[in-house]
């Protein structure tokens, strides 16, 4: 019985002696057993460093345990405890199974307790209380003491519950990882192991009170135990202050130097004094460092420090770049093994995606000491998504997570196939997946001809869901046992043959040399297999819902992790600065020094935070320290990394985040500065570029950045020799050129070839108005709707169009039934117009293609929506007929210049091509009188559009006088011996417009003030016999049409007339701009030459951005500005000579 204390700075050799004295001992005594007590992350390591000590190469009698494995190395030799041990999973779960029960009297925590990680923080609650050895009689004395904070007493009344319920569940069947010791402690006494062996104990911080009990029974039963304190000699062991850089050290001498008193035994110290400690006597920069670092007062380093430098990066990327190259120059130039080298950080997540792909193209090899959670796994995510298909009743969003788990037996072709089909009718429930689907996938621009797709999609959705289908059949029902439902899944597993898939992953990693992800999923599975198996031995019996079983499983999900032991023994360790445990290195490097890394930010969602902490050790318990304490304790622990290397030390940190925001250097940054003032901050210079010139992969970036300057300056010699050996390169040579066409690219227009364009286009060519207005606009839309096809992907819900369509066909579906029911616009009644109105709006809703309309009670109010609109809308249009003299005649004219007749309006474009127009004029009213016939054609907007003589000029709105033509040429060919005369074009916005309540208008004055908003606008013929037989109720300015009298009986300035030429004119005119450009779309045409006129453009509502990736900034795209106009200059164009596809820019 004794104990010992070997004591000294970072780096002293405390370690060393420990190795020295039990591998001495063992030689010395073969009989007696040699224990390393060490921290559980630290046992593979430090077996490592003992093994390649001992001249034998082996530790027969020597132990490496942590307190878990000395504590089953002791019930091994007495029997130990008959209680299994619940861990870390299995805690998860029970708390999460506790939670449900006692969900009811739960004050906080009942309402985020399916929220991921909130299961994980009560667990470590709990753990938490068993470390500190809390009893539930201690958690019913601090909530009593906790009456200056009621929010406090919810939070322990809720852990309290927790607790019992947690320690009820576990009874006498389990103990955790903290009883464990518990039990130890009562039984070393008995134990001849621990009679007969030494003991040392090293790479502690400090330890939790159950430690310290387990600490004083092998003090008190063993032969000896010698402790490791890492502390300056120099300081005061009885001076305690809790923000000192060695308080923690104090304490645990303290406490242990107490339990030596306690036992009545003397302690020794073997004390190491060195001026320098050994790790540094070839380091005089870094010795100076382990010195003074963390302490005041500090002495400055006069000289520069050699084998340390800080670098400044400018981002997160450039920082791993700093990195790897030095990394690359310290094993190419100086003869560093990898494993002499290691890098840690606060935070290991933060860098993990850049140094996976900055390390690959350096060709470092390297292992993250990290355990991986497991929730991104595609195994765990199929498990996931499988219950929430089943708890979510089958919905979208669900079902497809489960389809692109990659798991299903489903290829990327088929499940775009099934999802764009599913999209477009809103399949959902399990009904709707399991019956044939038979409806033809709703779209136009795709071929009619699709039963093959379908027979196709009901063959492979029926083979896919089938055992999906088949694991719910199993488990459906109100309650389980927890048994029975860990069997169906794993036969469900089974069926879907996921070990097979799993290696097969596996074997295609291990070829393409990616390591670790070779051995993530050969270790996955078993994993898994693993946690279900816990399940069953713990909660097997529990009845429990579907719903409650996934959840209780994904609370072992997310506690579940993936241990990777380092794929080979020559690699760079990257590790945390808390946890890692790193052996001797010659080189470190701690990058992401910034504020809120190092010292990284208190976790805010711990259950119990810094206020909570302090209220309770008021009340006298002692519990984990708060963040402000962590802080110190970090400081502790970067101390002893940064104390590590022998040789070299680089800090690095980077002016933005990973989100590219500004972020601020450590404070650490600043203490090292002034430590050494003539310590030099890096930059990320580059001088001749040799020292960025290493393999080909990681070159490749800098001589990008070169030739991104190759416009503003020359490429220097260096880097015109490195562009060379690219270029003349086999194996690189086509990647630099696609890089350069890359980074010289100009978005320029191109035309597609005749053959190409009579394939996509053929050679008649039958166009609709607004599809040439498309092009006009912007060819390559045109190109990409058109010729190739491509469409956004249909959804199941109401889209603008959509309602559009329904206001269309609604006030079409009216006209017809006034037609049939031989009811006249001047004369039906208010409530029959309504009445009606209803009706059709309802009617057209449920014929639309995938009844969209009636598929929720906000698309169902959607329907009012348009009821109301549309009995808007007939109103005023019933008062425009009433206001004039034309009666409506044809509705909704289709139109189609070879099945019509119109051998006129077919449009020569050359030889072979021809350009036939269609489309469907809304309305078309009449006058006759005498041997002549007024026409006024009418095209309802959803949108709001005005009629703009300059946007007809540029191409942009040809539609109002296509339809005119056509009308006017339809008439003509009816009443060849009459004259047909357009009186007007117009567009009707269809609209509900709110009026000012702070008018009070009578209600005839409410009519005249909708009918000014509801006004139509458009070009009318210039006669006052034609405007009054539009609009015969105005005298000076109408509500119906764009015309106003001045005072003296002239029209205004502002009203939109045209005179009969005119007219003429225009038709002429647009006939010939469609020419144009139908010879322009047959020639290939397809530039990404978007127009802007004012402040529309073509790209304002294009669906097809990502695809012409169009950039104003870049050289060579630029709009088509159109210039604007005044009426009277446009008139003149359109009247003169002058080739209406002459844009003026």
């Amino acid at each position: 019985m004794g104990l010992s204390f070997i004591m000294g700075r970072s780096g002293s050799g405390k370690t060393h002696i420990c190795y020295e004295e039990i591998i001495k001992k063992s030689e010395e005594n073969s009989k007696e057993t040699f224990i390393l007590l060490v921290p559980e992350q630290f046992t593979l390591q430090t077996q490592k460093d003992i093994v390649s000590k001992h001249p034998k190469k082996g530790i027969m009698s020597i132990e490496v345990l942590s307190f878990q494995r000395l504590a089953f190395r002791v019930f091994d030799e007495l029997g130990g405890t008959t209680k299994k041990i619940l861990e870390e999973t299995g805690k998860s779960m029970v708390v999460r199974k506790v939670l449900e029960e006692q969900k009811s009297g739960l004050k906080i925590f009942n309402k985020n307790m399916d929220k991921i990680g909130v299961v994980n923080e009560l667990k470590s609650a709990i753990t938490e209380f068993y470390q500190y050895n809390l009893s539930e009689i201690d958690i019913e004395d601090i909530i009593e003491k906790a009456n200056k904070s009621p929010l406090l007493q919810m939070k322990l009344q809720d852990l309290y519950l927790i607790f019992k319920g947690f320690k009820n569940f576990l009874e006498d069947n389990y103990i955790t990882n903290e009883e464990l010791l518990d039990i130890l402690k009562d039984v070393i006494i008995r134990s001849n192991f621990i009679k007969n062996c030494s003991i040392w104990i090293d790479g502690f911080t400090g330890f939790t009170p159950i430690q310290y009990k387990v600490l004083k029974e092998l003090i008190a039963n063993s032969n000896e135990v010698k402790v490791t304190i890492t502390i300056d000699p120099m300081e005061s062991m009885n001076h305690l202050d809790k923000y000192q850089l060695f308080y923690e050290s104090k304490k645990t001498y303290n406490n242990l130097i107490q339990i030596a008193k306690e036992l009545n035994i003397k302690s020794e110290e073997l004390i190491i004094e060195e001026e320098i400690p050994i790790r540094f006597a070839n380091q005089k920069a870094l010795a100076h460092l382990e010195k003074h670092l963390f302490r005041f007062p500090y002495d400055i380093y006069k000289e520069e420090p050699m084998g340390m430098e800080v670098f400044i990066a400018d981002d997160l990327d450039k920082e791993v770049e700093f990195v790897a190259r030095k990394i690359t120059d310290l094993t190419r130039y100086e003869g560093y093994k990898y494993r002499d080298i290691a890098i840690i950080t606060g935070d290991i997540q933060r860098y993990d995606l850049f140094i996976k792909k900055i390390f690959a193209n350096y060709k470092i090899p390297y292992f993250i000491d990290q355990k991986k959670n497991i929730l991104s796994n595609p195994l765990v995510e199929l498990i996931r998504t499988s219950f929430d298909v089943i708890n979510n009743y089958w919905s979208y969003e669900s079902v497809f997570s489960w389809f692109k788990t990659g798991l299903c037996n489903i290829e990327k072709r088929q499940l775009d196939l099934i999802e764009n089909y599913a999209i477009a009718y809103g399949i959902k429930g399990r009904k709707n997946w399991e019956k044939v689907w038979d409806k033809p996938y709703p779209s136009k621009a795709i071929e009619k001809d699709k039963a093959f797709e379908l027979e196709e999609m009901n063959q492979i959705k029926e083979k896919v869901i089938q055992p999906l289908i088949d694991f719910q059949d199993k488990i459906k029902g109100k309650g389980h046992k927890v048994k029975a439902i860990t069997v169906a899944l794993y036969e469900f597993l089974r069926k879907l043959k996921i070990q097979e898939k799993l290696e097969y992953y596996a074997n295609e990693f291990n070829e393409r040399e990616l390591l670790l992800l070779e051995r993530q999923y050969n270790q996955i599975y078993k994993i898994v297999i693993d946690l279900l198996d816990k399940t069953v031995e713990i909660l097997g019996e529990e009845v429990v819902s579907v719903k409650e079983y996934s959840k209780i499983l994904q609370a072992g999900l997310e506690q579940s992790q993936m241990g990777l032991v380092p794929p080979g023994l020559d690699q760079v360790v990257i590790g945390d600065i808390e946890r890692t445990r790193l052996k001797d290195v010659k080189t470190l490097f701690l990058i992401g020094a910034n504020d809120g890394v190092i010292p990284k930010t208190s976790d805010k969602g711990n259950v119990l935070n810094d206020m909570d902490r302090e209220l309770i050790e008021e009340s006298g318990i002692t519990i984990a320290p708060t963040a402000k304490q962590k802080s110190y304790e970090e400081q502790f622990n970067l101390y002893l990394n940064l104390t590590k290397p022998q040789d070299h030390l680089f800090i690095s940190f980077s002016k933005l985040n990973g989100e590219y925001k500004t972020i601020r250097p450590s404070n650490l940054v600043n203490q090292v500065m002034k430590l050494y003032p003539k310590l030099k901050l890096s930059f990320e210079e580059k001088k001749d570029g040799l020292e960025y010139i290493g393999l080909p992969e990681s070159t490749l970036k800098y001589l990008i950045e070169e030739l991104r300057q190759y416009k503003v300056k020359e490429l220097g010699p260096t880097w015109e020799t490195v562009y060379n050996w690219y270029f003349n390169s086999e194996q690189w040579k086509e990647r630099i050129i696609k890089l350069i066409e890359g980074m010289f690219f100009e978005n320029k227009e191109f035309y597609l070839s005749k053959e190409t364009s009579d394939k996509l286009y053929n050679k008649v060519l039958n166009n609709s108005v607004s599809r040439l207005e498309q092009f006009l606009g912007c060819p390559f839309s045109h190109f990409i709707k058109y010729g190739l096809k491509a469409q956004e992907r249909i959804k199941y819900e109401v889209s603008m169009p959509d309602i559009g369509i329904l206001f269309h066909d609604s006030i079409e579906a009216f006209s017809k039934k006034l037609i049939a029911s031989d009811l006249d616009w001047r004369d039906i009644s208010e409530e029959l117009r309504d009445q009606l109105v209803e009706e059709v709006v309802r009617e057209v809703a449920s014929n639309y293609g995938n009844q969209v309309f009636f598929s929720s009670a906000k698309n169902e109010y959607l329907i009012q929506r348009v009821i109301r609109i549309t009995k808007r809308t007939v109103w005023a249009l019933q008062n425009h007929i009433k206001s004039g003299k034309f009666k409506p005649t044809d509705y909704e004219v289709s139109f189609n210049t070879d099945k019509e007749k119109l051998e006129e309006l077919n449009i020569k474009l050359s030889d072979e091509h021809v350009l036939q127009l269609t489309g469907r004029i809304d309305r078309i009213d009449k006058y006759e009188e005498d041997d002549k016939i007024y026409l006024k054609v009418l095209d309802y907007k959803s949108g709001k559009s005005s009629f703009d003589i300059v946007a007809l000029y540029y191409g942009l709105q040809l539609q109002l006088m296509v339809y005119l033509n056509v009308a006017t040429t339809l008439e003509k060919s009816k009443h060849p011996n009459k004259e047909v005369i357009p009186a007007g074009v117009f567009y009707y916005h269809i609209d509900d417009p709110l009026l000012s309540v702070e008018k009070n208008l009578s209600d005839d004055e409410r009519e005249d003030e909708l009918l000014k908003e509801l006004k139509m606008n458009g070009l009318v013929l210039e006669n006052e016999e034609v405007i009054k037989l539009l609009d015969s109720s105005f005298e000076t300015q109408s509500n119906i049409i764009p015309v106003k009298y001045k005072a003296n009986g002239e029209l205004a300035a502002n009203s939109s007339v045209a005179s009969k030429e005119q007219f003429e004119r225009v038709l002429d005119f647009v006939s010939e701009k469609i020419k144009n450009a139908g010879e322009d779309l047959i020639n290939g045409n397809v530039g990404i030459k978007p127009y802007r006129y004012k402040k529309k453009t073509a790209c304002d509502y294009c669906s097809y951005k990502s695809i012409c990736q169009f950039d104003p900034s870049l050289e060579g795209d630029g709009f088509e500005v159109l210039k604007e106009m005044s009426r009277d200059e446009v008139w003149k164009l359109i009247e003169g000579d002058k080739n209406p596809d002459e844009r003026d820019l």
